[in-house]
């Protein structure tokens, strides 16, 4: 089983069901739900390394802001 976290809108935390937060990852976190399952790929971090996260910043495309003529 797992702890699912959020903080923000972007920002994801998963560990293992009762483990405490990643020391330095704490504050701002919500806990949002327990899971049974998760994908494999996520499984295996939690599983290496006690947590997973991710953050879905929106990447700036600087090609984007050239100026046409």
């Amino acid at each position: 089983m797992f702890d699912i976290y959020v903080r923000g809108k972007g920002e994801l935390l998963v560990i293992r069901r009762g483990a405490p937060l990643p020391a330095g990852l704490a504050g701002g976190w919500r806990k949002k739900r327990a899971a049974r399952a998760v994908s494999a790929e996520i499984s295996g971090v939690v599983m290496r390394e006690g947590f997973y996260t991710r953050s879905r910043m929106p990447l700036i495309d600087a090609s984007m802001d050239v100026r046409a003529s």
